[in-house]
């Protein structure tokens, strides 16, 4: 969603070094997929290329 990108006035920083006293997340393990396929095996290729000082977010 559009919300999730935000202009930044600030050097950006990592989430966790300001959200302190958090408890840790129910899900302990990722399942990331097969981090030792080859490049041939991907059939095609996305880079995401940003021409603003901006911070983006996932969330």
């Amino acid at each position: 969603p559009i919300s999730s990108y935000r202009y930044c006035k600030n050097k950006p920083y990592p989430k966790s070094r300001f959200c302190r006293g958090v408890p840790d997340p129910k899900i302990r393990i990722f399942d990331l997929g097969r981090k030792k396929a080859k490049v041939d095996e991907f059939p095609l290729c996305g880079h995401m290329v940003s021409d603003e000082y901006e911070q983006l977010s996932s969330e």
